[in-house]
């Protein structure tokens, strides 16, 4: 089962991977949440930095739950319309 970066939307094949990975963040500023359609990024104010709720995709318009912590993306789902 491949493990998948919401922040930015890249799988790996391994949790090590994954882990390693999610550690490159911390030294990256924070990008904002990965459309799960288009694969755009989804530009957020800071405000939203801790926020659980609907976003919607500036590109194409797709809706997601969200649940934000400290600026990282922790769980994305597509809300069907």
């Amino acid at each position: 089962m491949p493990f998948k970066c919401f922040s930015c939307g890249l799988s790996f094949d391994t949790v090590e991977e994954f882990i390693e990975h999610k550690l490159s963040h911390k030294e990256q500023p924070k990008k904002g949440p990965i459309c799960l359609r288009c694969g755009e990024p989804i530009p957020l104010d800071s405000s939203k930095a801790n926020y659980r709720g609907n976003i919607l995709c500036p590109g194409c318009g797709q809706t997601m739950e969200v649940v934000i912590e400290d600026g990282e993306v922790v769980l994305a789902v597509i809300k069907e319309n």
